[in-house]
């Protein structure tokens, strides 16, 4: 028996050293597990390093099961959050969601959904636990959230103009270059330790707050009424002062321990008291 030898023609070659054509994700669901209330996510034809998000644009955030519910080009009942946790159970405010490898997104409506604005788009800890949180900048002017426990999150750069957070606590929270101005109530809120480098407090109502070791350089404090607050060991390097309201309340204990009533000032102020620390400008 004879054989032919295969001709390999230029056209052959050619189609060889193509590359297969990749197919971008479709065919997107999303469902809620009507026994854990969690978002569950499917997708065809996904290629590595998929991601979701709540914005066409912004397709950026990883499954967090990702390492199990994706084989062979496939999201299988893949979660947002991790399980047991808010995350898990928090649709994006346009209650759609967006899945990416790269290429074009493909879209899934959550059926059932109430568009509206969500406390943060993606990342919770665990249920009630929100040290290591990340908030992605979805607060609303005005926004409620008095006596909530936010220890440890991370508000960076949030929108909390006019927002109610008295008794709130925010202790370690990292709060750099957000918006707290417009005279919102921040009376005895818990800022221990928190990061405020940059923040905007002009204006904002802090007595009683306990800001005992916060770092507030470079903030804006204009406005802002201190009374009865603990400001020890707060570093107010480069901050903005003018105009701070240093008693109302009751007295201010200083950066550097001592109280606005009994330091020598007149009018009270903790001015001369910061602790070493150079503001930009303070008064009175």
């Amino acid at each position: 028996m004879r054989f032919s030898a295969l001709a390999i023609t230029p056209a052959l070659l050619l189609t060889l050293a193509l590359p297969t054509a990749s197919f971008a994700v479709d065919k997107c669901q999303a469902k809620v597990n009507t026994k854990t209330g969690a978002l569950e996510v499917s997708a065809a034809h996904v290629g590595a390093n998929p991601r979701w998000g709540g914005d066409a644009g912004a397709v950026n955030v990883a499954f967090a099961d990702v390492g199990t519910c994706f084989a062979g080009g496939k999201l299988s009942k893949c979660h947002l959050g991790a399980p047991g946790t808010l995350a898990e159970r928090t649709p994006p405010e346009g209650c759609i969601v967006y899945v990416n490898d790269g290429g074009t997104p493909c879209a899934a409506l959550i059926k059932g959904c109430t568009p509206g604005a969500r406390m943060r788009n993606a990342s919770f800890t665990a249920l009630n636990d929100s040290r290591g949180v990340v908030f992605n900048g979805v607060f609303r002017p005005e926004a409620d959230l008095h006596n909530v426990n936010l220890t440890g999150a991370d508000l960076s750069g949030a929108n909390l103009t006019q927002a109610r957070l008295y008794n709130a606590n925010l202790a370690h929270a990292n709060l750099a270059g957000a918006d707290l101005s417009g005279g919102g109530d921040l009376s005895d809120i818990d800022l221990s330790s928190a990061n405020l480098t940059g923040a905007n407090l002009s204006d904002a109502v802090l007595c009683f707050a306990n800001l005992n070791n916060a770092d507030l350089r470079g903030a804006n404090l204009t406005g802002a009424e201190f009374g009865g607050a603990n400001l020890l060991l707060a570093d107010f390097g480069g901050a903005d002062l003018t105009s701070v309201l240093w008693w109302g309340q009751g007295p201010t204990t200083c950066p550097d321990g001592t109280r606005s009533d009994t330091n020598g000032s007149s009018p009270q102020s903790c001015c001369a008291h910061l602790n070493g620390k150079v503001p930009a400008a303070c008064s009175p």
